[in-house]
C-alpha cells in the first residue's frame, strides 16, 4: 500500500509505524494499518491483529493518543518533534497547541502557511 515515507520524502510501497522516543529503556510501537487493511476482516484475522487494534486510525490520531497517554501518566517532556508527514496536518498541529504543548514539526516545501488573521474571500 503506497503511503508517505519520510526517509524517501514521497509516497512509496512500504510499512510504517508510529513511535514515541524518550530517554528510557523502552519504546512503545504502534503499527499503522492502512484503511485497505482495516476494511479486510479476513486479512486482519489471518495476520493476527488483536481486535482492539483493528479499527482504522490515522498516524496523527495514533500519535495524539500516545501523547495524551504520556501526559495522563505525568511523563515530563520538553516538546513534541515530528516530521513533515505529521506537520502537514493542521488538525495535528492545532491539537498540540490546544494541549499547550511546545512543538516543532516539519512542513513540506509546498505547504501554504498564512497568519491566523487571513480571511478567504470567494468570488460572488
Amino acid at each position: 500500500m503506497p503511503q508517505y515515507a519520510s526517509t524517501l520524502g514521497k509516497k512509496a510501497n512500504c510499512q510504517t509505524l508510529v513511535s514515541m522516543s524518550q530517554a528510557l529503556r523502552e519504546v512503545p510501537l504502534m503499527l499503522f494499518l492502512p484503511d485497505i487493511w482495516t476494511a479486510d476482516t479476513a486479512c486482519l484475522k489471518r495476520t493476527g491483529v488483536p481486535l482492539e487494534h483493528q479499527g482504522f486510525r490515522t498516524k496523527s490520531e495514533m500519535a495524539i493518543e500516545e501523547i495524551d497517554r504520556l501526559c495522563a501518566a505525568v511523563v515530563r517532556f520538553g516538546c513534541v518533534l515530528a516530521d513533515a508527514g505529521y506537520g502537514l496536518s493542521a488538525p495535528f498541529r492545532q491539537t498540540l497547541s490546544a494541549r499547550n504543548l511546545r512543538w516543532a514539526v516539519g512542513i513540506p516545501r509546498h505547504q501554504k502557511v498564512c497568519s491566523d488573521n487571513v480571511k478567504l474571500v470567494f468570488p460572488a
